[in-house]
């Protein structure tokens, strides 16, 4: 699936993740509640840095391609298959990146883990590292977003 569609995995993994650990230890018996609090902080770092690693992987790939100076709307360097969300209104699920977006998506990913480390050791950490996971992937769909809605959603 990350090589099929790797934007949409950026955009909703860390989202996916970041909810999971804040509710799960919530409905959890307590046991297994501590134990997923316990785990939250690498987790989420390890997919911050997972996502920094695919971004990179992408960045290098095409960074001969891209013609940074020649800047034209609609030319996109990945773009997703678009997938029908609201049919009623034309809503889809469409994302992509062009050379003023392909930087800032690379130096979000790059910063996340970056202020997770920064902040290793916060009191709460096992609620703040899931929210910059969520941060994380609402920055990277405000930088993919290619329809409206979605742009409007993130």
């Amino acid at each position: 699936m990350i090589t099929a569609d790797p934007l949409t995995f950026i955009t909703l993994a860390p989202i996916a993740l970041g909810m999971a650990l804040l509710i799960l230890p919530q409905v959890l018996p307590t046991s297994m509640a501590e134990y997923m609090q316990r785990i939250a902080r690498p987790l989420s770092m390890g997919l911050a840095l997972a996502i920094f690693a695919i971004t990179t992987m992408l960045f290098l790939g095409q960074i001969g391609a891209i013609d940074w100076l020649n800047i034209l709307q609609g030319e996109y360097v990945f773009q997703n298959t678009p997938v029908v969300l609201l049919e009623e209104i034309g809503v889809r699920w469409v994302v992509g990146v062009d050379a003023l977006s392909f930087p800032m998506v690379w130096l979000t990913a790059m910063l996340i883990p970056v202020s997770m480390l920064v902040e290793w050791d916060a009191k709460k950490g096992h609620i703040f590292h899931p929210l910059i996971l969520i941060m994380e992937g609402a920055l990277v769909g405000v930088f993919v977003a290619l329809d409206l809605f979605v742009f409007f959603v993130f």
